[in-house]
Parts: C-alpha cells; structure tokens; sequence
C-alpha cells in the first residue's frame, strides 16, 4: 500500500487529525474539512452519510485554530478560545450536556468564547503618515499579529494593556493592543491592514491611505506653523514638526496675543537605556496633544506599566511586540511595548511619566509638555492646512484634523 492524494487538498492544509475511521483536515483559512465513516455524524455535515472525499463541516469554514478526531467524534478549537464537537455523544464526549449525537458542530460548555473585537486604528480610509498606531482591543486571549496588504504576519502586536472601557463587553480590562509602526514604510497610496489572532484573521482587511512627504524617515527638517481660527475663531494652534514621530504636533494655543498654553521644546535625545530598556515616546522634553503613544522597548519579560505624574501604576502597557532592532541587545524581538493614552486627559502644563517593569521602577520619570486645545475630547470640527516649503523648498504639506487622534495628519504633499 502507498499514499494517495485526498481529493482537493493537495495545497492549503495546516493540519490533520483522525478518528476511528473518519479523517479531518484544518485548512490555512482556518476551515475544517472531513471525509471518512460518518454514521454518528462525525464529519459535521448535517448529514449520517459517509463520505469518499472531503466535505466542508457546517459553520467551520474559518476561524478554527485545531482539530482533533476521536472514534465517532470531532471537536474543533476556535482562535477565540471556544470549543465545539460533533458525532457520536453515547457517553457525553461531546460536552454539551446532553447524550445525544450531533451532526454538526455543538458549543461545549463552559468554552463559548467572547470573539468581540475592534480593530480602531487606522480606521476604514484613514489617512495615515509617519510613525503612527495599529490598535484596538479584544475579549480573546492570545496572540495578536498584523498583516499589510496580504503580506506576511510578520507584525507580533503587543496586547493585554488596559481597557476599562472594555469591561462590560469582555469581563476584564486587559484587552488593548497596540503596535508602533512606521506606515512611510508602505510607501504612498492604499493600503490594507489585517488583524489575526491565534492565527485567525479577524475580519476583513481595513483600507487606509498612506502620504510619504519625502523617503521613509526625513532627517534634520524643522518647521512651524500657525492654524488660524482653531479650535474656534479668533485662536490659533501652533504645529510642529517632530522627528522622532514624522509628524506635527500641537505645541501651544494662543488668542488675541494672549498665550494660552506656551511651551519650550527640549531636544530629541533618547532617553538613556536602563537595565536594557529604553522609554522612546514621550521623550524628555516632548510636545504632546491628544491621543498618542507611550512606547519603547526592553530586554525584561514581565509586566509593563506607566504611572503619570507620581500618580498609581493604573495604566497596563501592552507588550512584547516585534522590534527586530533589539536582537543584538536583547538576543530576542519581542521587546517591544506601546500604550495609546488621551494625553489631554492630564491637562495643558508639564508633566512626567515613569515606567515600571514587575513592579520596579526603570530610570527616572520623563518629563514632558501637553497642550490641550479645547478640552478632553474635541468633536465635530473640520480643519486643513498648507504647509509651504515643506518638507522641502517649493512643496506644499496639507494637514486634516482627526477627530479619532485629537491631531492634524498629512494627507497630501504637492
């Protein structure tokens, strides 16, 4: 006797499991497809009948992480974390509290998962520049990773930072995550991104648009420029351009002559590693305003958090992302962590952020500078501007306020 090829599967499987005398393959799309015996039902088709090659099993054709057969019954294991079997249920195998047989798929008790989810950045069309976030939350557990335009899952996404807001939904609060990326690295134009966990992907790729003012990370370039009549007439909002996030940023507020939030920059320099660990964003000194990232790396495994101000460490820092420009330091790449934070909730003025590792404090407190322009939250205002002779002599940069980050964003260089 020698092997044959199974029908239809000579490409696409991740993996097999067999029963007693019905087989079972797991296909990269996360489906399941069974073939074999079939008189308790074990193929999960619906139907007693056996079959000669492989059929689909009924509401499995995605989102399954393994499989596993047994003499006259099936169970699958979800990238959610629940459970679900079919066939034969004499003695209970099949866990939902009943002896009856099933001939399709079946939740076993006490393993239904909570598969919400929300992939928030970017959003669907976004328009996206720089080193910005890819970042949501999830009720599951495990394994967060992203792909951009079909690629590769090559982007291990730091996860399990803290989301009160997520309480209701998912039963615990450690359901953020987060990933720094450089999105100049796409190049200009559209551009997807796809979100998978376990191996699953979540969803449908989200669409967003990328503008690259100049290469993928402009070096030695200053610029200032005043927004007219924003956040309301008669004000006016200053940006600047940073380098460490290729972006601008709102550095003060003024009315009439009036000062309304000042600020002195501080230079770039990174903050020097301690213990192997380096806080990159906010860097001493920083400009902020709105919703951004606290962000950096490090050689320790453990839990991250952040406390602003001398105040509690309430603030759980997804971790462990990939920075593969930590491997000579680290011998690893899952370094990496990042926070999405409301930097308008601590309000216009100085303040500092220190970072804590298992508990310990790593360095000192970085200091930075946050201007608010209107309040926590501003909703409902539009706005664009032109940056001229930027990032280069005789172009022209456009900003667009977004409401979802409280910031001006490039969507245009001409």
């Amino acid at each position: 006797m020698t092997p044959v090829n199974v029908v239809g599967l000579s490409s696409g499987v991740l993996a097999i499991a067999v029963g007693g005398h019905h087989t079972c393959a797991l296909t990269n799309a996360g489906g399941v497809k069974c073939w074999g015996s079939n008189g308790n039902g074990q193929l999960g088709d619906g139907t007693p009948v056996n079959r000669l090659t492989p059929v689909d099993v009924v509401g499995l054709s995605s989102g399954v992480a393994a499989v596993s057969g047994g003499a006259g019954h099936t169970c699958a294991l979800t990238g959610g974390g629940a459970i679900k079997c079919w066939g034969s249920n004499g003695n209970g195998q099949l866990g939902d509290g009943t002896p009856v047989s099933r001939m399709t798929p079946e939740d076993v008790v006490g393993f239904v998962a909570n598969e919400a989810t929300n992939l928030e950045n970017p959003y669907p069309g976004a328009p996206v520049s720089g080193i910005g976030l890819v970042s949501g939350w999830t009720c599951m557990s495990g394994v967060v990773e992203v792909s951009f335009d079909g690629g590769p899952r090559d982007n291990l996404v730091p996860s399990g930072g803290g989301r009160g807001d997520t309480l209701p939904v998912c039963g615990r609060t450690n359901t953020g995550f987060g990933l720094l990326f450089n999105y100049n690295l796409l190049g200009s134009g559209s551009h997807t991104v796809a979100l998978f966990i376990n191996g699953v992907q979540i969803g449908r790729p989200v669409p967003f648009t990328v503008t690259v003012p100049a290469g993928e990370f402009i070096r030695g370039v200053s610029k200032t420029v005043d927004v007219a009549d924003f956040p309301s007439l008669g004000r006016t909002t200053r940006l600047e351009w940073q380098e460490s996030t290729q972006n601008f940023a709102i550095t003060g507020v003024t009315s009439v002559g009036v000062t309304a939030y000042g600020l002195s920059v501080a230079s770039a320099a990174q903050l020097a590693s301690s213990e192997a660990t380096n806080l990159e964003n906010p860097y001493p000194g920083a400009p902020v305003s709105g919703i951004g990232l606290v962000s950096g790396w490090t050689c320790m495994s453990g839990v991250v958090e952040v406390s602003f101000d001398g105040g509690p460490r309430d603030n759980l820092v997804p971790s462990g992302g990939g920075r593969g420009d930590t491997l000579p330091v680290c011998g690893r790449t899952n370094t990496g962590f990042g926070l999405l934070f409301n930097y308008n909730l601590l309000g216009s003025g100085s303040h500092t952020v220190a970072l804590f590792i298992n508990g310990v404090q790593i360095g000192k407190p970085v200091p930075f500078t946050v201007t608010v322009p209107a309040g926590e939250f501003i909703r409902g205002l539009s706005k664009t501007v032109d940056v001229a002779d930027f990032p280069s002599l005789g172009k022209t940069t456009r900003l667009e306020w977004q409401e979802s980050t409280q910031n001006f964003a490039i969507t245009g260089v001409r």
